[in-house]
């Protein structure tokens, strides 16, 4: 089983961190305090071996800005 990411899954993935953090100013999702995480609302499991399906989860409807204490 090959769960590592393609370079161009990464490259996705840090342009919608940067544009979500951007967007919604360093805050929490949960308690809006300073956040520093981009966590992925779909299992990473669920994608595993699905390069579109990984890809997808990092949309940023379906992912949440956390702090440490929430995340």
């Amino acid at each position: 089983m090959n769960n590592q990411e393609s370079p161009e899954t990464r490259n996705y993935r840090n342009a919608q961190r940067a544009s979500a953090f951007l967007r919604k100013g360093n805050r929490c999702d949960m308690c809006g305090k300073w956040a520093n995480s981009l966590h992925e609302i779909i299992f990473r499991s669920t994608t595993l071996n699905n390069a579109e399906a990984r890809r997808l989860s990092f949309q940023e409807e379906l992912c949440a800005i956390l702090c440490p204490t929430c995340h």
